[in-house]
């Protein structure tokens, strides 16, 4: 690196070797210890993995039920227009269909732009109808399986952790070979 009048930059001159610090205290990254975690954050976090698993596979169950429940029949979207919310983007839909001789119009879930004009199969529940879309189910058991996965991985991990710390420090004593004769 140049100066603006030509001199260079030269690194300062120590005489301390790569893992001395102050003082001769040396901290060569093979001795150091670290505190291990307390039980508490690791209960915290395998919890919090756990729960956030089981709440994204709770959330494939009632979206496969939701869609996939509840009267069949066809209906006919009459609007969607596109909404940008404080929840994200979306599209809300209105649509007509008929359910044991009534005819109802309700919000249409998993709705979209292309639908208006078009008659689509529904499952009704109530006042509301909902488009069965399996690709929401399937992301939400993937990415809840996924974690679930990552809590056991974690747990393990923990566990050899522990086990191995709790060896080094109280290090089993020898035990007599039981094929000695003195045994």
């Amino acid at each position: 690196m140049f100066r603006p009048h030509g001199e260079t930059l030269k690194p300062p001159v120590s005489s301390r070797g790569p893992y001395e610090v102050n003082a001769g205290v040396t901290a060569n990254p093979a001795q150091t210890t670290t505190k291990p975690p307390s039980r508490l954050a690791i209960f915290g976090v395998l919890a919090f993995f756990f729960l956030a698993g089981c709440g994204l596979l709770a959330g494939a169950a009632w979206s496969y039920q939701d869609e996939h429940s509840g009267p069949e029949t066809m209906a006919h979207v009459t609007h969607c227009s596109s909404s940008r919310g404080s929840k994200g983007n979306g599209t809300d839909c209105t649509a007509t269909w008929t359910v044991d001789g009534q005819t109802v119009t309700g919000p249409l879930w998993n709705g979209d732009m292309s639908y208006p004009g078009k008659d689509v199969p529904v499952r009704v529940h109530g006042n509301r109808a909902v488009v069965p879309q399996l690709w929401v189910s399937i992301g939400l058991a993937v990415f809840g399986l996924l974690i679930l996965g990552v809590a056991v991985w974690l747990a393990v991990r923990f566990r050899r952790v522990s086990v191995q710390r709790r060896e080094s420090a109280h290090p089993l004593h020898e035990r007599p070979n039981s094929t000695s004769p003195d045994a």
